[in-house]
């Protein structure tokens, strides 16, 4: 008997596998349809979403579009505001990217494949490589229609957008939280970052602005250490960000 949650994953994936195998292609279709439907409603409910309530990110987060995690679904949340219009700019960019399917650079995406297009490619974490994976998703008709069929269900509430004081300590800064916290929760000390102007990512780049350093940093510390970025410890973290209380 599989205890292991993954290894229970695994064996279910393969049975399907083998089911679907010895299937005819059009009973295949359908059946790879209900599945993915169902996989979908089940990871909404995960996220927090079968109370019939739920938040945009939440929402963004749930539904499996490729290269899309929670962090990059909270960016797109602030980008977008609400659910509505959120799916209708990222159908208008399927769109658009279906007309002009040539290689482009960001930068120009706006003018040579459409407004859509480029604002999605303009969002940070997104840029043109994601972008393309989005509009791919959101050009599948059966993806489209179990999105609105979730839609339907829930009730998503739009994002209070946050308003950054042009004098806030960490505006436009990107910040990576890496290790255990002592004094507060990671939740906690993102909440606080993003108070103070910061965009939070997940990953070290040379475009990251600090990274606070708690206990069993590992691998961001060290990539940090690599490309000269600055780091903090949690206890200057608390100092710089007041999230101490004091």
């Amino acid at each position: 008997m599989l205890h292991d949650p993954q290894e229970q994953l695994e064996s279910l994936v393969s049975k399907a596998v083998a089911v679907l195998r010895v299937l005819p292609d059009d009973e295949r279709a359908a059946m790879l349809k209900e599945m993915q439907t169902v996989v979908f409603r089940r990871a909404a409910e995960a996220y927090g979403l079968k109370h019939g309530k739920t938040f945009v990110d939440r929402f963004v987060n749930a539904i499996g579009i490729p290269l899309i995690g929670e962090a990059t679904a909270k960016i797109m949340a602030q980008e977008y505001g609400d659910v509505d219009s959120w799916l209708e700019e990222m159908l208008k960019a399927a769109r658009e990217r279906k007309k002009a399917p040539d290689e482009v650079k960001k930068e120009k995406a706006a003018a040579e494949v459409g407004p859509s297009y480029g604002r999605l490619c303009n969002v940070e974490q997104i840029g043109v490589t994601t972008a393309d994976a989005m509009c791919a998703f959101f050009s599948e008709g059966h993806n489209v229609e179990i999105i609105k069929d979730l839609r339907k269900q829930l009730t998503v509430e739009a994002v209070k957008r946050r308003v950054i004081a042009a004098d806030a300590p960490l505006k436009d800064k990107i910040v990576v939280l890496s290790g255990e916290l002592s004094t507060m929760t990671r939740d906690a000390a993102k909440a606080r970052a993003e108070e103070l102007g910061a965009k939070v990512t997940d990953s070290v780049s040379k475009k990251t602005s600090l990274v606070v350093v708690g206990e069993n940093a590992g691998s961001k510390a060290r990539k940090a250490a690599e490309l000269g970025v600055q780091t903090l410890t949690e206890e200057e973290w608390v100092k710089l960000s007041g999230a101490g209380g004091a």
